[in-house]
């Protein structure tokens, strides 16, 4: 939902909002969140090939990276000014349900279930 408002409704007004860190604050949680996102299964796989401790601490920072940066996005969502209310309030929805996941099922439960 987040990046249908951001994509496709540009004219929202969501990606206007003048954050601590200017106009791209947005752009850069969201590039924090693409980063860390795509090197947890790698860093995992290396993990359960390895059975290094560095490399199952690297899956629960990037994990957790990941949760921080989409509550960072939520946060700025949700106290934006300014753009199409209602494109504002289904962005954060969308991120809402995707933050609660990375950082309950993802960063909280499966790291304390994963069998290492």
């Amino acid at each position: 939902a987040f990046l249908y408002c951001v994509i496709f409704r540009p004219e929202s007004g969501i990606l206007d909002n003048l954050g601590f860190l200017g106009q791209f604050t947005l752009v850069i949680f969201c590039v924090c969140f693409l980063v860390a996102s795509s090197i947890w299964m790698p860093a995992l796989v290396t993990f359960l090939k390895t059975g290094s401790d560095l490399w199952w601490n690297v899956v629960v920072t990037v994990l957790w990276i990941t949760s921080v940066s989409l509550a960072c996005m939520l946060f700025t969502v949700v106290f934006s000014v300014g753009g199409d209310v209602i494109f504002r309030r289904i962005g954060a929805c969308g991120l809402g349900y995707i933050t609660l996941h990375c950082t309950v099922l993802d960063a909280t439960i499966w790291v304390l279930k994963f069998p290492k």
